[in-house]
């Protein structure tokens, strides 16, 4: 009898070290919590109390870091892979994500200062993931804005070279689709911001500017464009919508960005995106500590 209530009672005891280090996950710990947390647990048993915890983020604020640069479809909140980076890895330790998407996982590993590795083959998603985990230089940036906006306010003055750009980049059917969902004059302030970015000679910079235009645009709100509830499927005109000027939109939200950006400096995380197929991953085995993805959902 002493036997059994000795290994009910030191099973109790582990039951509920497993509670503790599940709940104490998902309130957002420090780092050096976490690692106490960890000690005397397997990775196997971290893993089924993780699972075996409450992992409903709804209502927590999923737009900090670089999380919100720009919207993405079907995004999955970013308090969830930092439970099991948290939880599973140690500072250091290189987190995969074969399908990354927006790059919420690197993000994550990154802020919790471990090592990410995205690969998607989505232009959007290679885009914002590079813009997402690395900073910007800050050095030069407002004289980089500065010069940006003052070109694209020449252009509209000017008003030859905007129009031959519409005319001349989009073929007839782009045109129709551009045409009924945006105003002559948004048309105009979009082209003249795409023209000047394209004068920016720093890639990475130039990258950061033309991520932040698309934003203005891809937004729940339809942005600068005269959309409604691009955030679900079937986005409907809104005739009486009186879009915000392009420029204006663009400087606030390149603002916004940079500020995104900022956190990740301290975090001492590196990310690395690769272009690729999750079936024919270029890495090597056995130096993956955690994959952590979401798998796109096939649409009919």
């Amino acid at each position: 009898m002493a036997s059994h209530s000795t290994e009910d009672r030191s099973q109790q005891i582990f039951n509920r070290q497993l509670l503790l280090f599940a709940s104490k996950l998902s309130e957002s710990p420090s780092p050096d919590i976490s690692i106490h947390l960890q000690q005397g647990l397997s990775k196997r048993e971290r893993l089924k109390a993780l699972l075996e915890s409450k992992l409903d983020f709804h209502g927590e604020d999923s737009s900090y870091a670089s999380h919100n640069l720009h919207s993405f479809a079907a995004k999955f909140p970013p308090q969830l892979p930092r439970v099991f980076i948290r939880g599973l890895t140690s500072p250091g330790d290189i987190v995969l994500d074969p399908m990354m998407g927006s790059g919420t996982t690197l993000v994550e590993a990154l802020l919790e200062g471990r090592q990410g590795i995205g690969i998607d083959f989505d232009l959007l998603a290679l885009r914002l993931g590079q813009a997402k985990t690395r900073t910007v230089n800050l050095n030069n940036i407002q004289d980089i804005t500065n010069k940006v906006l003052q070109k694209a306010h020449h252009y509209l003055s000017g008003g030859d070279k905007i129009d031959r750009s519409l005319s001349d980049f989009f073929d007839e059917k782009t045109k129709t689709f551009i045409n009924y969902w945006f105003l002559s004059r948004t048309q105009r302030e979009l082209m003249a911001l795409a023209l000047a970015i394209q004068g920016v000679a720093h890639e990475p910079t130039r990258r950061f500017f033309e991520l932040t235009l698309s934003s203005i645009i891809v937004t729940k709100s339809g942005g600068v464009s005269m959309a409604r509830d691009l955030a679900h499927s079937r986005p409907h005109l809104d005739k009486a919508k009186i879009p915000k000027n392009a420029l204006e939109q663009f400087l606030f939200r390149l603002q916004k960005n940079l500020k995104s950006v900022g956190r990740l400096e301290a975090s001492g995380g590196v990310a690395s995106i690769i272009a690729g197929d999750a079936r024919l991953m270029p890495i090597t085995n056995g130096v993956i500590d955690l994959i952590v993805t979401s798998p796109p959902t096939p649409m009919q």
